[in-house]
């Protein structure tokens, strides 16, 4: 249902969520992590050191079940739409109780861009992040892309309320006839 009302709203809006969708295909808005099948490429695997960026279960608060402690850079795995299981999330900026992500490995179709492979920015409630996410990934290795996050911040966009995976469904509501 959510996804209906949100598919109803302006492309404008759409960009006050997200700052970019990009296909990957080396223009302006390059994914800013790896592929998701390169296999560690752009990643530290998940296996390797213990670190200080590495998630940690926080401290369950009052009436609240116990989330993930995210931290700029990771990579995590995520229920994911059926075609897409490979598919991943980078954090890309942590405030509060908004997350911003970075979504790899998606496949959103539009009629005038082709196939696009990834979401630059969505801000994310941390709970809605907490039921998405299944496994750590590793850590990218380069620096967050954060045009999409300044764009969202200056124009003061909202934030979803939904999973990631509506969230992928919601943009391809919004580009199949873009």
């Amino acid at each position: 249902m959510k996804i209906l009302l949100f598919a109803a709203a302006t492309t404008a809006c759409l960009f006050l969520f997200f700052g970019c969708v990009s296909s990957g295909a080396g223009n302006a808005a390059e994914p800013m992590g790896p592929t998701p099948n390169a296999g560690g490429a752009g990643m530290q695997n998940a296996t390797a050191a213990p670190s200080a960026l590495e998630p940690q279960k926080s401290a369950e608060a009052p009436g609240q079940a116990a989330g993930n402690n995210y931290k700029e850079k990771q990579v995590w795995r995520y229920k994911t739409r059926d075609n897409e299981n490979g598919s991943t999330i980078t954090i890309l900026k942590v405030e509060g109780d908004t997350i911003h992500i970075r979504i790899d490995g998606v496949r959103i179709v539009t009629k005038t861009l082709g196939v696009e492979e990834s979401v630059g920015h969505a801000p994310i409630e941390r709970r809605l992040l907490d039921e998405s996410v299944t496994e750590y990934a590793g850590m990218s290795e380069q620096e967050p892309d954060l045009s999409g996050y300044e764009t969202w911040k200056e124009k003061k966009g909202g934030v979803f309320s939904f999973t990631v995976a509506d969230i992928v469904e919601a943009v391809q509501s919004m580009y199949k006839d873009a």
